[in-house]
């Protein structure tokens, strides 16, 4: 079961859009198998999820929220919206994601 607050399920379809691209690109540049047997292409596709996930991340979740004042005491409460995937921020899933892609690399 996937958990996630506000945009945080955006973080799945930003890397599947990332490795179709790449795997897209490498299949019109090379040969059909060449993304298949080559992992550094899978790292690139990782990395490039990572930059554009951190960055929408830490957009969205530095956006100011909506100032409501409680009638009670009279007190200023900001109410905002975060967004999260696995109960992990959404930019946070930046740093998880280049560090498979490193993994990856040195692994293979």
């Amino acid at each position: 079961m996937i958990i996630w607050r506000g945009w945080g399920i955006l973080v799945i379809f930003i890397t599947s859009a990332a490795i179709m691209l790449v795997q897209g690109i490498v299949t019109v540049l090379q040969d059909d198998t060449f993304y298949q047997s080559h992992m550094w292409t899978k790292s690139i596709a990782l990395f490039l999820a990572a930059i554009a996930v951190y960055f929408l991340g830490r957009y969205l979740n530095t956006r100011p929220g909506r100032i409501v004042i409680d009638k009670i005491t009279g007190k200023e409460i900001e109410l905002k919206r975060i967004h999260s995937l696995l109960f992990l921020r959404f930019e946070y899933w930046g740093f998880i994601l280049a560090a498979v892609a490193i993994a990856i690399l040195f692994i293979h």
